[in-house]
């Protein structure tokens, strides 16, 4: 830091006047490009309004602005690659937050202890590591107290939902609270308040665990082409399970085929040298996401992908992401692929977690082993499901030259950015949902000028 500060001491004002009195908020900012997962890899142009306008509506918007209020510091995680992290770096620069970064999952708990963040942007998986790799590293009493605890916190942030706490529920609670949560809360830092998830789906057993240990848990649905979040949930009134409602600024509206429509101050400028694929997503000002969701007393739930149905030869229809997410909740499964699309069956492809696979395996009295002798050992797949329960949901491949790839490798049918899942029929042709009026970026920009001549 030392050497990055002495480099731009070198730099004169003059110098960085130049650089940027030319630039517009409709010039080009970044093209991010998409995973390619559904196609061929396009890139996402986003302009310096779709980073800026959108981060003033999110701080300015009194539901959703919370976080990012008075004196706050943020970790970042997440890869500045992925346009859910590089909106939260722009937030943060925008709305004054001290912005800590680190890159190292290993070291994660050393630099919350060290920065002690009051905000983090964390895909969900992060969220299922933590709680998983606390629950398998202990054992005994230890274990049974967690587990309780844990128990406690649901039950805490489904009371919570519905009203409030019973008495009982709340002297049990300040038992759990001095025993486990509050360490486990220390562990985070000792100052975290909020947590935005994003980018694939937060379970809501994880996120009611989260929000009991007393987390403020901000879901939010978008995708690269909204420049992130669109819809999220407010700081009060959540429903979990739900992505909440619009943002400051943005609009969505479900189609009569039950797909999500997006518009807003976000929503990216096309696609690079692609002006076909710009066409075929964009209607009318409205871009089609892909998703499929249904809307209920005003929140968002994200049902499935467009796309991403499988039709066995018995002519059922599947939503794979239920499967998936169901098989991904266990401790020691880092991915899944659910396939059968023309089958009478379904089948599911797995890999397994590095990172808590040699815990599971210790708390299930199972030798150490590497991940391609665990994929195909049979005490192992015995172990992560029952006969009975294989056959209820799905079948595992097995791994290494079977065909399935050990991590980091990710198998993906298409990308799913949303959160929630409803077993009901989605409310199709549902009117626009639309968030608060857009920010003026002309009183903004005279705020941030007069803000940028005091010292700090």
């Amino acid at each position: 830091m030392t050497s990055l500060v002495a480099i731009g001491a070198e730099v004169s004002d003059a110098d960085l006047d130049a650089r940027t009195e030319d630039v517009r908020l409709d010039d080009l900012a970044s093209i991010i490009y998409t995973s390619g997962t559904t196609g061929r890899p396009k890139g996402a142009m986003l302009t310096h309004r779709n980073l800026v306008e959108h981060s003033a509506n999110i701080r300015l918007d009194p539901d959703f602005g919370g976080f990012v209020a008075g004196q706050t510091r943020v970790l970042l995680f997440l890869p500045l690659a992925h346009v859910f992290a590089r909106l939260a770096m722009v937030l943060a620069l925008y709305s004054g937050s001290v912005i800590g970064y680190t890159a190292n999952h290993k070291t994660l708990v050393d630099d919350l202890a060290q920065f002690k963040p009051t905000w983090m942007p964390l895909v969900p998986r992060v969220f299922e590591t933590i709680y998983n790799r606390a629950d398998t590293s202990m054992h005994g009493i230890k274990k049974v107290l967690f587990r309780w605890s844990a128990k406690v916190a649901r039950e805490m942030s489904r009371a919570q939902e519905a009203g409030g706490p019973a008495t009982g529920l709340k002297a049990r609670y300040a038992i759990a609270d001095r025993l486990v949560l509050g360490k486990i809360r220390a562990l985070l830092g000792g100052h975290l308040e909020y947590v935005l998830a994003g980018g694939a789906k937060l379970t809501p057993n994880i996120g009611h665990y989260f929000r009991g240990l007393g987390l403020t848990v901000m879901q939010g649905y978008g995708l690269t082409e909204t420049t992130a979040a669109v819809i999220g949930t407010p700081e009060k009134n959540q429903v979990m399970g739900t992505v909440g409602r619009p943002i400051a600024g943005c609009a969505i509206k479900v189609d009569a085929d039950g797909e999500i429509l997006a518009k807003g101050v976000g929503l990216f400028a096309g696609y690079w040298n692609a002006a076909d694929a710009t066409a075929q997503v964009m209607h009318d000002g409205w871009f089609a996401t892909g998703d499929l969701g249904e809307v209920v007393d005003g929140n968002v739930i994200i049902t499935g992908r467009k796309k991403e149905l499988l039709v066995l030869s018995s002519g059922k229809n599947i939503q794979p992401a239920v499967l998936e997410d169901f098989l991904r909740s266990h401790p020691a499964i880092q991915d899944s692929v659910v396939v059968g699309d023309g089958r009478h069956f379904v089948s599911a492809m797995v890999t397994l977690d590095p990172v808590l696979l040699p815990a599971w395996l210790a708390a299930h009295d199972l030798p150490e082993m590497d991940l391609e002798t665990a994929s195909v050992n049979e005490k192992v797949r015995e172990a992560h499901w029952p006969r009975h329960r294989r056959r209820q949901r799905a079948g595992v491949a097995r791994g290494g030259d079977q065909g399935v790839p050990h991590p980091p490798a990710r198998v993906h049918r298409g990308p799913r950015r949303g959160d929630g899942v409803a077993e009901d029929p989605p409310r199709r042709g549902h009117g626009a949902l639309r968030g608060r009026g857009r920010v003026d970026l002309r009183q903004e920009e005279a705020r941030l000028t007069a803000r940028s001549l005091t010292p700090p």
